[in-house]
């Protein structure tokens, strides 16, 4: 059955790329546009027809079947076959497109894109940058899906491989600790009469009992986290990420049938069963050279392209490629330390800068540390140089692979970032208590660490240290804020951007994202948090009380709004061929990007007022 009207014109506005199309054009192809509906189990497009309509799923949901069966299923929102935005109008689809229920969906006829495509530069500049994404990937539409596809999996799949912690309401920390140290677990889910009624995290030990100080004897239930999002142990993978996304967790409670705890899954565990849909977690850990290391690095960088154009969203997106990367790291640090024969529970290698945050985008350098172990004052310095020489192979090695040595040497070949437990303790308490603002503006950096691998203890133990030093030291923390304050957001007086006239663009990453990560960074440490993720950094600030929840929501998605223009903008320049840069004309932006950017500085702008008011202004009264 086929239905028009007019107000479909509105509904195709709010559809990438359509929003970039002037409204006068769209205009033009009103007329043409329509709705279908399709029953259950009907064929909207068969694998031999030519793609010529391109179709926006409206409400149901469409099965993609190959000679394999369904390789994924399109929900509302999504576009097929994606070969019609390509003038590939006598091409086969490749694939069976089929009704999953009743389905309605919005048809644009080939003529009309044809059409929009020779009257708007930037939507036909969007269909030639889709084109050569898929040339370059040498895959079909439906493989443009591969997160979802890679991601088809009952969540119960996840639980044989994940130690599930759990104790009644009434348990104390204390007994929490223990249990937490007995299972090796990240978690303890309070269950009670068999269902969850709260979870409390390793992370939560510091921010709501070592810096509050509740006694160990208290009930877990009274600092536990109450609300819990939950899914069935039989959902799929894809729909766990979706729902981390909209509720902004990183951990889910599964449940059976009768809603009693079967297991708890982070989204660490779906971009790991990710990597390993794609072989890339075993190509990693199998890499015997240079060569095997180097290929892995490339595969990482194809994967995260294609998750970009599948539209997956900026926090779990980056929260992989650093996962990834850190498995690469891992398996590097390992291959050198075996050849200079120094046994991995001597030393913690650690990740600062975005990949400390967890942040790493395909435009990253080397941000890294090394902390060694040496009980013998005598072989210190012998110690330190053979570290020394062992962190320069792994530097070199990292550089071949794709990630820049840094600019400023903060990387573990730097004596001054290869230190005993005791030397980077006194170093963080010079920064802490003996603060001077260039010296602290040059060691932020340094606050947003984390164990990569080796002995990591080593670095929890610093982690816990620092958390404990910073706390009330308020000529620390005005330091810092004055410090996060010499950048401003680019707002001009009339609602628009301060640009540079020399070539009309920003830098998306010092003149927006740092804006959040300095901000996020002086109130994740007066909250204690143990995580140096921005986004959890914020809700930590929000559980503290030093944000109000809409502020912190705002914050979150101002945070990912600036992240996915960056990939996007990335991804096509390995389209294109180009350089990566972070440099972007921001009024070249699609109208949806352009005003979310700006609303991200805006919100950027209350961020710097809040801890002006809080840590900046404090020590003057």
């Amino acid at each position: 059955m086929t239905s028009t009207s007019a107000p479909l014109l509105d509904t195709l506005k709010t559809h990438s790329p359509f929003d970039l199309v002037p409204v006068e054009t769209l205009e033009t192809i009103k007329g043409s546009i329509s709705i279908k509906h399709f029953d259950t189990g009907s064929i909207i497009l068969a694998n031999s027809a030519p793609s010529q309509d391109l179709f926006i799923v409206l409400e149901g949901s469409v099965d993609v079947r190959t000679d394999s069966g369904v390789a994924v299923t399109l929900v509302p929102h999504e576009a097929f076959p994606l070969e019609a935005l390509q003038s590939r109008n006598n091409q086969s689809a490749g694939c069976d497109y089929v009704a999953n229920g009743d389905v309605s969906l919005l048809d644009i006829p080939a003529e009309s894109i044809a059409h929009l495509r020779s009257s708007c530069h930037e939507f036909d500049d969007f269909c030639v940058r889709r084109s050569v994404i898929y040339q370059q990937r040498g895959v079909s539409s439906v493989d443009g899906a591969g997160a979802r596809k890679a991601l088809n999996f009952d969540l119960a799949r996840l639980l044989p491989n994940r130690q599930a912690a759990r104790l009644p309401p009434m348990a104390t920390i204390e007994e929490v600790v223990q249990e937490l140290h007995r299972s090796k677990a990240r978690e303890v889910v309070i269950v009670e009469d068999g269902s969850p009624i709260g979870i409390f995290t390793r992370s939560d030990l510091v921010s709501r009992v070592l810096v509050p100080k509740i006694p160990f004897t208290t009930p877990v239930c009274e600092v536990m986290t109450p609300a819990l999002v939950t899914l069935s142990a039989f959902d799929r993978g894809f729909n766990a990420i979706v729902e981390m996304h909209r509720k902004g967790v990183s951990r889910i409670v599964l449940l059976d049938d009768n809603k009693h705890f079967v297991g708890v899954i982070s989204d660490s565990d779906l971009l790991y069963a990710l990597q390993d849909s794609s072989d890339l977690h075993n190509l990693i850990v199998h890499a015997q050279s240079e060569g095997e290391l180097i290929r892995a690095s490339e595969k990482i960088r194809d994967l995260a392209v294609g998750l970009i154009t599948e539209g997956v969203e900026a926090e779990h997106l980056t929260r992989l490629i650093s996962t990834l990367n850190d498995h690469l790291v891992e398996r590097i640090v390992e291959l050198s330390a075996a050849r200079f024969h120094i046994p991995m529970d001597t030393f913690c290698w650690l990740a600062l800068g975005s990949e400390g945050r967890h942040e790493q985008t395909l435009h990253t350098d080397q941000d890294n540390g090394l902390i060694f172990i040496c009980d013998d004052p005598v072989k210190l310095e012998d110690t330190r140089q053979s570290m020394l020489t062992f962190a320069r192979e792994v530097n070199e090695i990292l550089d071949k692979c794709g990630f820049p040595l840094c600019s400023g040497n903060i990387m573990a070949s730097n004596p001054e970032c290869c230190l005993t437990a005791t030397e980077w303790r006194q170093r963080f308490a010079d920064w802490i208590n003996e603060p001077t603002p260039m010296a602290l503006l040059n060691a932020t950096i340094y606050f947003d660490l984390r164990p990569l691998c080796g002995n990591r203890p080593l670095c929890d133990d610093l982690i816990d240290w620092m958390l404990k030093a910073v706390q009330h030291n308020r000529r620390f923390f005005h330091l810092m804020t004055a410090n996060a304050l010499q950048r401003k957001p680019p707002i001009g007086l009339f609602r628009d951007f301060t640009i540079d006239k020399s070539d009309s663009c920003l830098d998306f990453k010092l003149s927006g994202l740092a804006l959040l990560v300095d901000g996020a960074r002086i109130l994740g440490l007066a909250a204690g948090c143990h995580s140096s993720s921005t986004v959890e950094r914020i809700r930590a600030a929000e559980e503290r009380k030093l944000l109000v929840p809409d502020d912190a929501a705002n914050l979150i998605a101002s945070f990912d709004m600036i992240q996915k223009i960056r990939l996007r903008h990335h991804n096509a320049q390995i389209a294109h061929g180009e350089t990566l840069s972070n440099r972007i004309n921001p009024f070249a932006l699609n109208n949806i990007d352009r005003k979310g950017f700006l609303e991200a500085l805006r919100h950027a702008n209350t961020l710097q007022k809040e801890i002006n008011a809080k840590y900046n202004l404090e020590l003057r009264r």
